[in-house]
């Protein structure tokens, strides 16, 4: 009986350790319905090379870019379509400031599994947001540039800028996230003057 019970306990232990390995990531739709898929953390999709964040970088600016041309045609709110033409001009700027560092650097910018998953979310929120007209496009396209920011903005501050090897990448990393910062700003104040 007390070896049986010691069983338990380790069998209970070594689950609750393969469950430390696993969180859950939901999302909820835009009908209200939460997703869920179970992400095992052991196999993280992180950059960790300045060429692997290099890569990421440049698939964040050309997703911005493309959603930002995206509201140039369809946002109907002033204010929107100007912090449109803001992204693109930003973006734009941005990713070629990041490929001149990378080659004075002598960075081997590397795709990876996020910078592939950077580009496969756009393409769903493209997807989404080219079904959508009027204030509900303002709407999601905003929400979506609050997301993406944040997003950014926090793998700069966690990962990227601390894991930086090279000086002038993470400089570039460091006003990189200073202009994130300030689009997140600016698109939470346009979300509060769409509502």
């Amino acid at each position: 009986m007390k070896l049986m019970k010691q069983a338990l306990i380790a069998l209970g232990l070594a689950a609750l350790a393969a469950c430390a390995h696993n969180s859950e990531k939901s999302e909820t739709t835009d009908n209200g319905v939460t997703e869920g898929t179970v992400v095992d953390e052991t196999e993280t999709v992180s950059a960790t090379t300045d060429g692997e964040v290099s890569a990421v970088l440049a698939a964040a600016n050309t997703a911005e870019i493309e959603m930002a041309q995206l509201a140039q045609q369809k946002a109907t709110d002033p204010q929107v379509k100007a912090f449109a033409d803001k992204m693109v001009a930003d973006h734009r700027a941005n990713k070629k400031e990041g490929a001149d560092v990378a080659k004075s650097s002598d960075i081997d910018v590397q795709k990876s599994n996020l910078s592939k998953q950077v580009a496969s979310d756009t393409e769903a929120k493209m997807k989404d947001l080219k079904v959508r007209a009027g204030s509900d496009f303002d709407q999601a396209y905003i929400s979506s540039q609050i997301t993406m920011h944040e997003e950014l903005l926090a793998r700069l501050n966690d990962k990227y800028i601390p894991g930086a090897q090279d000086t002038q990448f993470r400089s570039y990393l460091e006003e990189t996230r200073d202009h994130v910062q300030q689009h997140l700003d600016t698109a939470q104040a346009l979300q509060a003057s769409l509502n």
